[in-house]
């Protein structure tokens, strides 16, 4: 197995950097909350969205501190797309990378993905978080098309660059998402990399007790053992991290390395969203959407959302007109990331950082 170095990196005004990038993610995270709380009116809870800002705020905090030490480096490049020229070799005297990867259908995607991905960098020193978003998969009639996913997902995640990244590895694969991370580091083989696979705790297991097929754990050892896409222990090294979903967690006998996130806020899933969505749950639970992502679902009128009570005068983009071109439009940022439309919409929120240590 790779020796990981632990010793940090600082770049030149390493201050400064920290405050800009950190300033830029709490901005683009306040924006969101309150175009979403003005988007739900009295439907919305102040109590949902404190939690969620206070969340962020404490992981925010973290990765100022973390910058301006030296102990992340987001800023790193990494090959996310096989269309991308390869890495070039690892240049003389850096540290291996610690990368997360997050596998995720985002049907929608919601604030518990990206608080679990930003929980793992501040919590594991991560580098970056990269976002595998599934392809589509007929055995699943609800989920929405996969252009369409990708799409939303790589907008949202462009607002939180550097500390979490979109790869279109899988826009037109069904292979699973512990495929897809040993596709990855070929595309990274230059590189050493501690990689960190992120999965629920439901995945924390051999085999799934109700179709009987291989889980999370299963397919990693299997890919590590049969050195799938090349993968070289010499260069790369396959950790695990679960996030808490509330699910009794088995103690799994493993060689891999396995660590927990404890249970994240207000426990969303993309199952309890759209049912909101459709009405057969408290519209409260969409507090767990990014504006951006909420935007997008009642253009296309996914998921039921026309069902979801919305004061229409809460702010001029809450409820965008539908049109025949909408779906290209979404897909289009696969290739090319339009502005997001609403930045200049309302003044930022006041985040109040403090100081780390």
């Amino acid at each position: 197995m790779v020796t990981i170095m632990e010793g940090p990196v600082v770049p030149m005004n390493s201050d400064r950097l920290a405050e800009a990038l950190v300033s830029r993610l709490a901005c683009s995270v306040d924006s969101e909350l309150l175009l979403m709380k003005r988007a739900l009116g009295t439907v919305a809870n102040e109590k949902d969205f404190q939690q969620l800002q206070g969340q962020i705020h404490s992981c925010a905090k973290n990765l100022k501190g973390l910058l301006r030490e030296g102990q992340v480096c987001p800023w790193q490049r990494v090959c996310l797309d096989p269309r991308e020229p390869l890495q070039d070799p690892e240049p003389p005297g850096e540290r291996p990378l610690r990368l997360g990867f997050f596998p995720t259908a985002a049907n929608p995607l919601h604030w518990m993905h990206l608080l679990g991905g930003l929980s793992a960098i501040s919590q594991f020193r991560l580098d970056k978080v990269i976002y595998i978003i599934a392809g589509n998969d007929p055995r699943k009639s609800d989920l929405a098309p996969a252009a369409v996913r990708h799409g939303i997902g790589r907008e949202v995640l462009s607002a939180f660059s550097p500390f979490l990244a979109y790869s279109p590895i899988s826009l037109e694969s069904s292979m699973p998402g512990e495929v897809s991370v040993f596709r990855l580091l070929q595309l990274n083989a230059g590189r050493r990399i501690q990689a960190f696979y992120l999965a629920g705790t439901d995945h924390c297991r051999r085999f799934n007790p109700d179709t009987k097929e291989p889980d999370t754990i299963q397919r990693l050892e299997d890919g590590v053992r049969m050195k799938l896409y090349g993968f070289d222990e010499r260069r790369h090294r396959l950790s695990a991290i679960f996030l808490d979903r509330g699910d009794p967690v088995p103690q799994v006998d493993t060689f891999l390395e396995v660590f927990r996130i404890d249970r994240l806020p207000l426990g969303m899933s993309s199952t309890r969203i759209r049912d909101a969505l459709r009405g057969r749950c408290s519209p409260r639970v969409l507090a767990g959407v990014p504006f951006t992502v909420f935007r997008t679902i009642r253009a296309l009128g996914l998921y039921g959302a026309s069902r979801v009570p919305m004061d229409e005068h809460a702010h001029p983009v809450a409820a965008p007109r539908r049109t025949e071109s909408t779906v290209a439009d979404v897909a289009q940022p696969v290739t090319s990331v339009p502005s997001a439309g609403y930045s200049n919409a309302v003044p930022c929120i006041s985040f109040k950082l403090e100081s780390a240590g």
